[in-house]
């Protein structure tokens, strides 16, 4: 049962330990873009207490190896234990709130609450004799994803060349500057990390930038759609660069519908005006609009997705690749 439990142990282990990679990376390594792997580390799941989630997989698993090489049946039976409690906690957040399943968040919750039955059934806990074998194997495992990631550029080649771009966005097209087509979801975290890298270069294209903000919140995020409507509508009353500042930067939880009239407020809109735009159909038709755009793009549950000049990005790029774009459609390449 020991040797069974250690295999599984080295399971999970790795596999957090490869999502530990990919979450602290701005392109993911080992998950696949777009699907269920993105959705789950865009979500506001993907981090606790500040550090990412898998994080805490690593911390535990780690915390079996040491338990079971010590002869601590009771401590190991209660550790995991908890961690058993807290991987059907994780996968019945992808089940029931996410809708998507990342599958090497699959692979360590399984071996959580495997390990947990293991430990279970052993019944008598001696401490083995390959002590240093298992603490040797241990390691190994928890390093590689590491230091494979670390031996790859610092970020692989992002875009994915259309032959010909969507007609959404070739008509947003304008001459004689290169123009950013973003869909955005103010709560995204990638989108607010991309946002503050795209202001830092957008300062070196003094005219010659021009951005269009497609609204895209993500079902995922419960204040999207609020943040969605107040863009709109600072937008409706030619602040909408303002705004979208003041909502990636405000904490996600306060961009609810009252946080967003604060906003609002600061940047001084007038707020009866504002609250009948966020209320009016007309915003809701723009939403519906800019949702059509989106499913045009071949748009997912994604974000953030942008377009410079006729070349599709996704992520949030470093500001080297994002001038690359941009000196690209300037030149007219």
């Amino acid at each position: 049962m020991l040797v069974a439990l250690y295999l599984f142990a080295l399971l999970g282990l790795g596999t957090s330990s490869l999502l530990v990679v990919d979450y602290l990376r701005t392109l993911p390594v080992f998950c696949d873009g777009g699907g269920g792997c993105d959705v789950v580390r865009q979500s506001q799941f993907a981090h606790l207490l500040g550090l990412p989630t898998p994080v805490f997989g690593v911390i535990f698993f780690i915390g079996v190896f040491l338990l079971a090489l010590w002869p601590a049946r009771r401590l190991l039976v209660a550790w995991t234990a908890a961690g058993a409690l807290a991987a059907l906690a994780f996968l019945g957040i992808q089940a029931f709130a996410l809708h998507a399943f990342c599958k090497f968040c699959v692979v360590a919750d399984t071996s959580s609450l495997v390990v947990f039955a293991l430990a279970l059934a052993t019944r008598r806990h001696e401490r083995p004799q390959q002590v240093f074998l298992v603490g040797l194997a241990a390691s190994a495992v928890a390093f590689a994803p590491i230091v494979y990631a670390r031996t790859l550029p610092p970020s692989p080649p992002p875009e994915y060349v259309q032959l010909g771009a969507p007609e959404v966005i070739q008509r947003l097209q304008a001459p004689g500057v290169a123009t950013i087509v973003e869909f955005v979801d103010f709560e995204c975290p990638f989108c607010r990390r991309l946002h503050q890298t795209m202001q830092d270069v957008l300062k070196d294209y003094d005219g010659k930038v021009r951005v269009v903000r497609k609204q895209h919140p993500l079902a995922m995020h419960p204040h999207a759609r609020d943040a969605a409507r107040a863009a709109c509508c600072a937008d409706e009353a030619g602040r909408g660069d303002e705004m979208a500042d003041a909502l990636y930067h405000a904490p996600p939880e306060d961009l609810t519908a009252e946080g967003c009239e604060k906003l609002a407020a600061s940047i001084g809109l007038d707020v009866q005006r504002y609250r009948q735009c966020f209320a009016s159909d007309d915003t809701t038709r723009r939403l519906a609009a800019d949702a059509a755009d989106a499913r045009a793009a071949g748009l997912r549950e994604e974000a953030p997705v942008f377009w410079i000049g006729d070349v599709r990005y996704r992520g949030a790029l470093p500001a080297d690749l994002i001038r690359m774009g941009i000196d690209r459609a300037l030149n007219g390449r």
